[in-house]
């Protein structure tokens, strides 16, 4: 699906682009450390999950609400102009 939705984005340079800035609810990833389907349930996220990204800085932070708020932030290093590497360098635990 989200192929499908890169190949009909008009914008072909999104790391170019303020569109992309901003706080992001996370509706759909594959991305077991977010989803941490190897813990037991009660020790899941179970609140909205978001994404805030600023390109001007190259910097991104995932953030988990309920129960346990953890954050993590990241350097983002761009590969090419649709692209980028994620290097996470900040981690907070239960609000904490």
């Amino acid at each position: 699906i989200a192929r499908k939705l890169e190949a009909v984005n008009d914008i072909k340079e999104p790391l170019k682009s303020n569109l992309l800035n901003g706080k992001w609810e996370l509706l759909y990833t594959t991305s077991q450390s977010l989803l941490q389907t190897k813990r037991p349930k009660f020790l899941r996220p179970n609140g909205k999950i978001y994404q805030a990204i600023n390109i001007d800085t190259l910097r991104a932070q995932n953030i988990e609400t309920w129960p346990f708020f953890n954050q993590a932030t990241a350097n983002l290093v761009p590969l090419n102009s649709k692209r980028v590497a994620v290097k996470f360098d900040y981690f907070r635990i239960a609000g904490l």
